[in-house]
């Protein structure tokens, strides 16, 4: 069975989650027995055609370059506008490629709206192949809580998601909870009958690779206090970053005796240099009105250090209120690391909560959760959060020994591609 994964991103323009999702996807479809090719944009001076070995197999990958993307670091540098008309781009040269290469049993799309939309393209043309739209999120979505965008951008958003979800003839949804996004805004189009639920993997490396004790002692060495927190986002509005940054004197009051050190590591884009800003601001304040505060922004880590400031770090937080999915929680809890986080989509699902909280913070089996509400109310229930999980510690660490391997069945590569090699299979 020839699968073709089209994605914007993959290796060398990996700038998150999806694209971290296609390359771990076509290794494990690889090593699976499928005939895998990937078609992704080309960035700087990538080669144009590649053939990855996984064990005794191959990923071949074709790389497209639009006008400006060998000056490019990422796909999504610039403006939003500008991002658009490049995407367009590529997705005229996927089409051409297609058009002259109708040799696939599954063409399998990835992304939020553009190449998803490429569902109605191929349908139009014949293609001859299954046509499957893994969503990775709903930019539509994303778009109406910035509410920065113009009426225009967000109907032409709109538009790219609907020809991708009347067009498709299976679409994969990462969890639950994004079957109701879909219905908000696309319910009197969806047929509910072509959607799948199958969540996104964690990456092998995060699972398998053990864990160093002296580069853990060097860094917490280095830092020099109690307790070091751990986020990694994308340094984006949408993640409320700033949330956590202001629960920290609310902590620091519960536990005003110890040192506590906070390591935000984020994906910064371009166009979210503004934010990043504000949060270094309230950071500098921060540090400067409570001494025992050490608070430190640092962009664009390796998978290496990713895994060590996981494993060094007494817990993992997130504020991101609009986590589909929540991959940063299960890698936190594969390393061992509890989790302090704020009731979203993703965690939810993850944690099986199909209740409303009725207090500030709930313990769940990897550390606890803490109620969402308006801006003051949830800096008060992350600080409870964060602070009743690091009184409780050792508990929970010992707790979440247990968990870790329920985590890793229902969410390694191995599980997920069982799934969707049934999807790829149906008639």
């Amino acid at each position: 069975m020839k699968i073709a994964l089209i994605s914007v991103q993959y290796i060398g323009a990996i700038t998150g989650g999806g694209g971290i999702h296609v390359v771990n996807l076509s290794r494990e479809l690889a090593k699976q027995g499928f005939d895998v090719t990937v078609l992704c944009m080309g960035i700087d001076d990538l080669p144009e055609y590649e053939e990855i070995r996984v064990g005794e197999k191959k990923v071949y990958v074709y790389r497209f370059w639009t006008k400006d993307s060998r000056f490019l670091s990422n796909p999504f540098e610039g403006s939003k506008t500008d991002e658009i008309k490049r995407l367009e781009e590529f997705k005229a040269l996927i089409l051409d490629f297609l058009s002259e290469n109708r040799i696939f049993d599954i063409v399998h799309l990835h992304g939020h709206f553009m190449v998803p939309s490429l569902a109605r393209d191929l349908k139009e043309m014949n293609y001859p192949a299954k046509i499957i739209t893994t969503f990775h999120a709903f930019e539509s979505v994303s778009e109406t809580l910035k509410g920065t965008s113009s009426k225009e951008l967000y109907n032409y958003i709109i538009r790219k998601e609907r020809d991708a979800i009347s067009y498709s003839d299976v679409i994969i949804l990462l969890s639950r909870s994004l079957i109701g996004d879909v219905l908000k805004i696309h319910g009197d189009i969806l047929e509910k009958s072509k959607i799948r639920i199958i969540p996104n993997g964690i990456d092998p490396m995060l699972i398998h690779r053990k864990k160093s004790p002296e580069k853990i002692i060097a860094l917490r060495n280095k830092i020099k206090s109690d307790y070091l927190l751990f986020n990694i986002n994308r340094i984006d509005p949408s993640k409320k970053i700033e949330f956590i940054l202001k629960s920290l004197p609310l902590v620091h009051e519960k536990i005003p005796e110890k040192k506590i050190f906070l390591l935000i590591a984020g994906k910064l884009e371009e166009r979210n240099r503004v934010y990043r800003d504000k949060l270094i601001k309230i950071s500098e304040q921060l540090m400067r009105d409570i001494p025992q505060l050490t608070i430190k922004i640092t962009e664009n880590i390796s998978d290496e250090q990713k895994i060590l400031y996981y494993d060094a770090s007494d817990i993992f937080i997130t504020a991101s209120p609009i986590e589909p999915f929540g991959m940063t929680i299960l890698e936190s809890i594969v390393r061992g690391t509890p989790v302090a986080i704020v009731e979203a989509p993703g965690p939810r699902e993850i944690f099986n909560i199909d209740f409303d909280l009725d207090s500030s913070f709930i313990e769940t089996p990897a550390g606890v959760i803490a109620k969402f509400g308006n801006e003051n109310e949830v800096i008060s229930n992350l600080a409870n959060a964060i602070s009743y999980l690091l009184k409780n510690l050792s508990r929970f660490k010992e707790r979440i020994k247990n968990y870790r391997e329920e985590i890793i069945s229902k969410y390694s590569w191995t599980a997920v591609v069982k799934m969707l090699s049934k999807i790829y299979r149906e008639k």
